[in-house]
């Protein structure tokens, strides 16, 4: 696991083991797909989650950024900024 929020996990390259083919109807067992759709989950919220004193470069709806020496929070809400002051 990542050293969060220092950083952001980075999954090491996995495979089925050779002749396991992806069934998704069995439930019992963990096939690469299932653990790459987990990790890509993680990798997402430790992304998404650290808060930023710059807005993203690339918002996507949801990020969000503080200015501490403003105090306001922004909100990106898919198409534009939405601001409030934190007092």
């Amino acid at each position: 696991m990542a050293d969060y929020p220092d950083s952001v996990y980075t999954p090491r390259a996995k495979e089925n083991k050779s002749g396991v083919v992806y069934d998704p109807t069995k439930k019992t067992v963990l096939f690469v797909e299932d653990l790459t759709k987990l990790e890509d989950e993680v990798v997402a919220l430790e992304t998404y989650s650290k808060y930023s004193t710059e807005a993203p470069a690339s918002p996507v709806a949801g990020s969000s950024w503080f200015d501490p020496a403003t105090g306001i929070l922004s909100i990106y809400d898919g198409s534009s900024w939405l601001t409030t002051t934190l007092t």
